[in-house]
Protein backbone atom coordinates (compact mmCIF):
# COMPACT_ATOMS: atom_id res chain seq x y z
CA UNK A 1 0.00 0.00 0.00
CA UNK A 2 2.59 2.40 0.68
CA UNK A 3 4.60 1.65 -2.55
CA UNK A 4 1.31 2.64 -4.66
CA UNK A 5 0.77 6.30 -2.36
CA UNK A 6 4.41 6.44 -3.01
CA UNK A 7 4.52 6.02 -6.84
CA UNK A 8 1.14 7.98 -7.20
CA UNK A 9 2.82 11.27 -5.43
CA UNK A 10 5.84 10.58 -7.15
CA UNK A 11 3.74 10.83 -10.84
CA UNK A 12 1.87 13.56 -8.72
CA UNK A 13 5.11 15.93 -8.45
CA UNK A 14 6.09 15.20 -12.67
CA UNK A 15 2.38 16.29 -13.67
CA UNK A 16 1.51 19.54 -15.15
CA UNK A 17 -1.54 19.13 -13.20
CA UNK A 18 -2.01 21.22 -10.15
CA UNK A 19 -2.59 19.59 -6.53
CA UNK A 20 -6.00 21.18 -6.48
CA UNK A 21 -6.98 20.01 -10.16
CA UNK A 22 -5.82 16.50 -8.77
CA UNK A 23 -7.88 16.84 -5.83
CA UNK A 24 -10.94 17.67 -7.82
CA UNK A 25 -10.13 14.48 -9.87
CA UNK A 26 -10.36 11.96 -6.73
CA UNK A 27 -13.31 13.90 -5.70
CA UNK A 28 -15.04 13.47 -9.05
CA UNK A 29 -14.14 9.60 -9.18
CA UNK A 30 -15.05 8.89 -5.62
CA UNK A 31 -18.59 10.53 -5.98
CA UNK A 32 -18.89 8.86 -9.93
CA UNK A 33 -18.55 5.71 -7.46
CA UNK A 34 -21.25 6.81 -5.28
CA UNK A 35 -23.48 7.91 -8.19
CA UNK A 36 -22.57 4.64 -10.01
CA UNK A 37 -23.94 2.58 -6.91
CA UNK A 38 -27.13 4.66 -6.41
CA UNK A 39 -28.42 4.35 -10.10
CA UNK A 40 -27.77 0.91 -9.83
CA UNK A 41 -29.64 0.52 -6.95
CA UNK A 42 -32.50 2.97 -8.41
CA UNK A 43 -32.50 0.49 -11.62
CA UNK A 44 -33.12 -3.15 -9.35
CA UNK A 45 -35.87 -0.92 -7.25
CA UNK A 46 -37.35 0.05 -10.88
CA UNK A 47 -37.05 -2.96 -12.56
CA UNK A 48 -38.17 -5.39 -10.07
CA UNK A 49 -41.35 -2.39 -9.97
CA UNK A 50 -42.16 -3.59 -13.44
CA UNK A 51 -40.49 -0.68 -15.10
CA UNK A 52 -39.40 -1.36 -18.51
CA UNK A 53 -37.67 0.95 -21.13
CA UNK A 54 -41.43 1.33 -23.47
CA UNK A 55 -42.79 2.52 -20.55
CA UNK A 56 -40.59 5.82 -20.33
CA UNK A 57 -40.23 6.36 -24.78
CA UNK A 58 -43.09 8.54 -25.99
CA UNK A 59 -42.29 7.07 -30.06
CA UNK A 60 -41.50 3.77 -31.18
CA UNK A 61 -37.82 4.17 -32.40
CA UNK A 62 -37.63 4.48 -36.37
CA UNK A 63 -41.36 4.17 -36.85
CA UNK A 64 -43.10 6.93 -39.25
CA UNK A 65 -46.60 6.67 -40.44
CA UNK A 66 -48.24 7.25 -43.93
CA UNK A 67 -47.47 11.59 -43.58
CA UNK A 68 -44.08 11.14 -42.10
CA UNK A 69 -44.85 11.38 -38.23
CA UNK A 70 -43.16 9.47 -35.23
CA UNK A 71 -45.43 7.03 -34.52
CA UNK A 72 -46.95 7.00 -30.77
CA UNK A 73 -45.59 3.70 -28.55
CA UNK A 74 -48.31 1.10 -27.27
CA UNK A 75 -46.97 0.50 -24.86
CA UNK A 76 -46.11 4.17 -22.86
CA UNK A 77 -47.09 5.09 -19.55
CA UNK A 78 -47.77 9.00 -19.26
CA UNK A 79 -47.73 8.52 -15.71
CA UNK A 80 -45.13 6.67 -15.58
CA UNK A 81 -42.47 9.06 -17.60
CA UNK A 82 -44.12 12.30 -15.77
CA UNK A 83 -43.15 11.10 -12.30
CA UNK A 84 -39.87 9.89 -13.34
CA UNK A 85 -39.22 13.36 -14.80
CA UNK A 86 -40.55 15.24 -11.90
CA UNK A 87 -38.46 13.37 -9.39
CA UNK A 88 -35.18 14.03 -11.68
CA UNK A 89 -36.28 17.59 -11.96
CA UNK A 90 -36.76 17.56 -8.47
CA UNK A 91 -32.68 16.83 -7.82
CA UNK A 92 -31.41 19.56 -10.06
CA UNK A 93 -30.12 22.54 -8.15
CA UNK A 94 -33.02 25.18 -6.58
CA UNK A 95 -32.29 28.20 -9.39
CA UNK A 96 -33.13 25.04 -12.34
CA UNK A 97 -35.96 24.13 -10.31
CA UNK A 98 -37.44 27.30 -10.54
CA UNK A 99 -36.33 28.46 -14.09
CA UNK A 100 -38.30 25.31 -15.53
CA UNK A 101 -41.99 26.61 -13.39
CA UNK A 102 -41.41 29.58 -15.05
CA UNK A 103 -42.82 30.70 -18.20
CA UNK A 104 -40.36 31.08 -21.03
CA UNK A 105 -41.84 34.14 -22.09
CA UNK A 106 -41.32 36.29 -18.61
CA UNK A 107 -37.80 34.80 -18.58
CA UNK A 108 -34.67 36.84 -19.94
CA UNK A 109 -31.98 35.42 -22.61
CA UNK A 110 -29.58 34.05 -20.34
CA UNK A 111 -32.20 32.45 -18.32
CA UNK A 112 -33.78 30.99 -21.33
CA UNK A 113 -30.26 29.17 -22.07
CA UNK A 114 -30.40 27.88 -18.51
CA UNK A 115 -33.55 26.72 -18.40
CA UNK A 116 -33.03 24.93 -21.73
CA UNK A 117 -29.85 23.18 -20.91
CA UNK A 118 -31.85 22.17 -17.78
CA UNK A 119 -34.50 20.63 -19.51
CA UNK A 120 -32.21 19.03 -21.81
CA UNK A 121 -30.11 17.45 -18.67
CA UNK A 122 -33.56 16.15 -17.37
CA UNK A 123 -34.19 14.50 -21.04
CA UNK A 124 -30.64 13.28 -20.60
CA UNK A 125 -31.07 11.31 -17.65
CA UNK A 126 -34.25 9.79 -19.12
CA UNK A 127 -32.80 8.57 -21.88
CA UNK A 128 -29.97 7.04 -19.43
CA UNK A 129 -32.63 5.23 -17.53
CA UNK A 130 -34.36 4.05 -20.57
CA UNK A 131 -30.55 2.88 -21.94
CA UNK A 132 -30.43 1.31 -19.03
CA UNK A 133 -33.18 -0.43 -18.27
CA UNK A 134 -33.26 -1.72 -22.02
CA UNK A 135 -29.66 -2.99 -21.00
CA UNK A 136 -31.13 -4.92 -18.37
CA UNK A 137 -33.95 -6.13 -20.01
CA UNK A 138 -31.65 -7.94 -22.72
CA UNK A 139 -29.59 -9.60 -20.21
CA UNK A 140 -32.59 -10.69 -18.15
CA UNK A 141 -34.28 -12.53 -21.60
CA UNK A 142 -30.45 -13.66 -22.07
CA UNK A 143 -30.63 -15.53 -19.12
CA UNK A 144 -34.18 -16.69 -19.69
CA UNK A 145 -32.85 -18.33 -22.59
CA UNK A 146 -30.32 -20.20 -21.08
CA UNK A 147 -32.47 -21.40 -18.73
CA UNK A 148 -34.97 -22.80 -21.48
CA UNK A 149 -32.19 -24.08 -23.59
CA UNK A 150 -31.46 -25.90 -20.32
CA UNK A 151 -35.08 -27.06 -19.59
CA UNK A 152 -34.97 -28.31 -23.34
CA UNK A 153 -31.51 -30.40 -22.20
CA UNK A 154 -33.59 -31.87 -20.07
CA UNK A 155 -35.90 -32.70 -21.68
CA UNK A 156 -33.40 -34.61 -24.24
CA UNK A 157 -31.98 -36.10 -21.44
CA UNK A 158 -35.08 -37.62 -20.19
CA UNK A 159 -35.74 -38.37 -23.60
CA UNK A 160 -32.63 -40.30 -24.12
CA UNK A 161 -32.85 -42.42 -21.11
CA UNK A 162 -36.46 -43.55 -22.18
CA UNK A 163 -34.86 -44.57 -25.24
CA UNK A 164 -31.98 -46.55 -24.13
CA UNK A 165 -34.66 -48.28 -21.21
CA UNK A 166 -37.18 -49.51 -24.51
CA UNK A 167 -34.05 -50.37 -26.18
CA UNK A 168 -32.34 -52.79 -23.42
CA UNK A 169 -35.71 -54.09 -22.13
CA UNK A 170 -36.21 -55.31 -26.46
CA UNK A 171 -32.42 -56.57 -26.65
CA UNK A 172 -31.61 -60.10 -25.12
CA UNK A 173 -27.55 -60.62 -26.46
CA UNK A 174 -26.39 -57.46 -24.67
CA UNK A 175 -23.07 -58.34 -22.94
CA UNK A 176 -23.37 -57.17 -19.28
CA UNK A 177 -25.74 -57.09 -16.55
CA UNK A 178 -28.95 -55.98 -18.28
CA UNK A 179 -31.12 -55.64 -15.06
CA UNK A 180 -28.41 -53.33 -13.10
CA UNK A 181 -28.15 -50.67 -15.92
CA UNK A 182 -32.10 -51.24 -16.62
CA UNK A 183 -32.13 -49.76 -12.46
CA UNK A 184 -29.44 -47.62 -13.14
CA UNK A 185 -30.99 -45.92 -15.88
CA UNK A 186 -34.65 -46.11 -13.94
CA UNK A 187 -32.80 -44.42 -10.88
CA UNK A 188 -31.69 -41.55 -13.41
CA UNK A 189 -35.27 -41.53 -14.99
CA UNK A 190 -36.77 -40.92 -11.60
CA UNK A 191 -34.07 -38.26 -10.19
CA UNK A 192 -34.84 -36.03 -13.26
CA UNK A 193 -38.49 -36.21 -13.10
CA UNK A 194 -37.83 -35.41 -8.97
Amino acid sequence: MAKKVNAVKAETAKSMLSTIALDKIRQWSSENGKANRTKVAMLDVMFADGLRATHLRVYLEGKKDSNGKQVLNPEFRKGERDIVKAHLENGLPAADQALLKKDAKSLSDVQKVRKAAAIREVGSLIKDIMNSLKRREATESESESKSESKSTLESRIKRDIAKYVAQLEKVESFKGDVVSLLKALRSAQAYIKG
